[in-house]
């Protein structure tokens, strides 16, 4: 693939407009298109877009490992590490990255005196639920298998037991006698 491919196919990733992207590239605007055309049916250049855009697709969506590791900094997010040794809240910008993952929402208020003078600040913190990370967590790992396990068996004897109610039995009435 030459230099001038290369940024065709940089180009037209930006908005997939293969004859602009070719102008831009520093084609000619009379043959643009064609070029444009012939770029986009050489297997190299297609594979080179194709790896790209997942590149860039990779970028954006975060993958299992990611969305785990992010769970994993909610359940283990302690309040304690994001205030000072005064018991002042932290900066933001002084927050460790996995604390500062896990907090939902940061509240301040302003309190003033009777004359409308600023005293201090009301902060509050407000974390994202441990409670439901951890449920996400076991039912990924499959922390709820042996419970399921033993409800389906529970469910089978069950079903078991009503199908032997519900099922006419073998039980056949005897003749009566007294007619014969």
């Amino acid at each position: 693939m030459t230099d001038k491919q290369k940024r065709f196919c940089e180009e037209y990733m930006v908005d997939l407009n293969a004859t602009q992207a070719a102008i831009r590239a520093g084609y000619s605007e009379n043959s643009a298109q064609q070029i444009a055309s012939e770029n986009l049916s050489k297997p190299v250049i297609q594979q080179y877009i194709q790896s790209e855009l997942e590149k860039q697709k990779s970028e954006r969506i975060a993958d299992i490992t990611e969305v785990l590791e992010g769970l994993t900094k909610i359940v283990r997010f302690d309040k304690k590490e994001i205030y000072d040794e005064n018991g002042g809240l932290l900066s933001i910008h002084k927050m460790p990255d996995d604390h500062r993952f896990a907090i939902q929402q940061l509240e301040s208020e302003e309190i003033k005196d009777r004359y409308g003078n600023i005293e201090g600040y009301s902060k509050k913190v407000k974390g994202y639920s441990k409670l439901d990370a951890m449920e996400k967590l076991l039912k990924y790992h499959g922390g709820y298998e042996k419970d399921n396990k033993q409800k389906s068996e529970h469910h089978v004897s069950f079903d078991k037991e009503i199908t032997d109610l519900i099922t006419p039995s073998t039980y056949q009435p005897k003749e009566d006698s007294s007619e014969s």
